[in-house]
C-alpha cells in the first residue's frame, strides 16, 4: 500500500508539471516530468496506458495543430514526449497514444536501441507505435525509419518526404495519406490500406506490399522496382511514368488502372488481372 501510495504521488506531481498551472514553466521542468512518467511506467507497467494517455495528451495541447503554422522540427519538450512514446516496452496492455490532427514536422520518431541480451545476444528495439492514432497528422520530413506502425491509424495524414525505410507498416490505415516523395524502402506494407493516398514520386523499392490495398492511388512517377506487389488491388490506380521493373504482380489487380509510360521490365504479368488497364506502348 506504501509504495503504491508512493507511486501515486509520483504520477500527481509529474501531471501537476505538465498541466496548464505549469504552462508559464521551463522546458527542463517539463522533460523532467515526462522522463518521471516514463520511468513509473517502466516501474509499474499497470500504470502505462494512463502515463501514456497523459503524454499524448501533452502532445497534442502543447503541438500546432494541422493547418496551423508549424516549425520545422517540434520545440525539445514535445520531441522528448515522441521520444519516450515511441521507446515504450511491449506489454500486454492497452496503451494507444492517440496523436491525431496534430502537427510534428520533422520528428525523430527513429528510437532503435541496439543492447546485449541475457544470452549475449544484441538485441534491436525499434520503436514501437502500433496502433497509434495519427489520423490527419503532420509528418513531414519527419523520420519513422525501422518504426513499428502496424495497424496504425494514419487515415489523412501528411507524409511528405517522411523516411520510413525498413518501417513496420502491415495492416495500417494510409487511405487518402498525402506520401508525395516519401521514402517506403524495404518497408512491410502488407495488407496495408492505401486507398486514394497521393504517392507521386514515393519510393517504394524492394517493399513488401502484399495483399496492400492501393485502389484510386496516384503513384506517377512512383519507384516501384522489385516491390512485391503479390494479391495487392491497384484497381483504377494511376501509375504513369512508375517504375515497376522486377516486381512481383502475381495475382495483382490492375483493372482500370493507368500505367501509360510505366516501366514494366522483367516483369512477368501472366497471373495479373489487366481489366480495361492503360499499358505502355
Amino acid at each position: 500500500m506504501a509504495q503504491q501510495g508512493q507511486l501515486n504521488d509520483r504520477f500527481i506531481r509529474a501531471v501537476e508539471q505538465l498541466g496548464p498551472d505549469s504552462a508559464g514553466g521551463s522546458a527542463e521542468r517539463r522533460i523532467g516530468a515526462i522522463y518521471a512518467l516514463e520511468h513509473i511506467a517502466h516501474d509499474a507497467p499497470v500504470e502505462q496506458p494512463a502515463t501514456v494517455e497523459v503524454i499524448s495528451a501533452f502532445v497534442r495541447s502543447h503541438a500546432p495543430r494541422t493547418g496551423s503554422p508549424c516549425p520545422a522540427i517540434p520545440a525539445t519538450d514535445v520531441q522528448t514526449a515522441l521520444s519516450v512514446l515511441a521507446r515504450r516496452r511491449t506489454l500486454e496492455i492497452d496503451a494507444r497514444p492517440d496523436l491525431n490532427n496534430t502537427c510534428l514536422k520533422g520528428a525523430n520518431l527513429n528510437t532503435r536501441q541496439v543492447f546485449v541480451g541475457r544470452g549475449g545476444d544484441q538485441v534491436r528495439r525499434d520503436a514501437l507505435l502500433e496502433d497509434t492514432i495519427l489520423t490527419n497528422a503532420d509528418l513531414t520530413n519527419a523520420n519513422l525509419s525501422d518504426a513499428n506502425l502496424k495497424r496504425a491509424n494514419l487515415n489523412g495524414a501528411i507524409l511528405t518526404g517522411a523516411y520510413l525505410v525498413g518501417a513496420k507498416l502491415g495492416h495500417a490505415n494510409l487511405g487518402r495519406a498525402d506520401l508525395t516523395d516519401t521514402s517506403f524502402l524495404f518497408a512491410d506494407l502488407s495488407y496495408a490500406h492505401l486507398a486514394d493516398a497521393t504517392m507521386v514520386r514515393a519510393g517504394v523499392a524492394k517493399a513488401d506490399l502484399t495483399g496492400a490495398n492501393l485502389t484510386g492511388v496516384n503513384a506517377d512517377q512512383a519507384i516501384f522496382n522489385e516491390a512485391n506487389l503479390t494479391g495487392a488491388d491497384l484497381t483504377a490506380a494511376i501509375l504513369t511514368g512508375a517504375v515497376l521493373a522486377r516486381t512481383n504482380t502475381t495475382r495483382a489487380n490492375f483493372t482500370k488502372a493507368d500505367l501509360i509510360g510505366a516501366d514494366l521490365r522483367s516483369v512477368d504479368l501472366t497471373d495479373t488481372i489487366l481489366t480495361e488497364a492503360k499499358l505502355p506502348q
